[in-house]
């Protein structure tokens, strides 16, 4: 694909006069793990975000401007911290197998063990969205190479 230069404007265009817009697609809300910050970080609206540290368990982020999807300051997603560690505490897992799990479940099991305020206004949030995403996520435990 050749790129066109267009003077004094942003390039909008493929060489041959599609938008980028229709060739990125839909944004769809997704979670991966992070192996080198051991934490699974869901995404639910496609826009820049601040974190904000709700406990040991979460942190949240929230839009850092408004578009057609969000306005500024509304949840736009949240990392669950120290995944090795829940996982062990929980028996939740095998901490040696890479593996696939709903982000749903991971949620439901963690509010079981670790019942208090912060986790469960946490999950009251964000529970409806994942269930109806159906957001999975791959985690593999294999030490991440530097």
């Amino acid at each position: 694909m050749e790129l066109k230069k267009v003077e004094g404007a942003a390039l909008q265009q493929d060489d041959q006069g599609r938008p980028f817009s229709d060739l990125i697609g839909e944004f769809q809300p997704f979670a991966y793990y992070d192996k080198h910050l051991d934490c699974i970080r869901v995404h639910i609206h496609d826009c820049s975000a601040v974190e904000e540290r709700q406990n040991r368990i979460f942190t949240v982020m929230r839009a850092l401007h408004s578009n057609a999807e969000v306005t500024r300051d509304d949840f736009a997603g949240f990392n669950i911290k120290g995944v090795r560690y829940l996982f062990k505490e929980m028996s939740f897992g095998m901490l040696d197998k890479q593996a696939c799990y709903k982000v749903a479940e991971i949620l439901t099991a963690i509010v079981k063990h670790f019942p208090n305020q912060g986790v469960q206004e946490v999950s009251d949030k964000v529970q409806p969205i994942l269930e109806r995403c159906g957001l999975e996520v791959e985690i593999d435990f294999e030490p991440a190479v530097a």
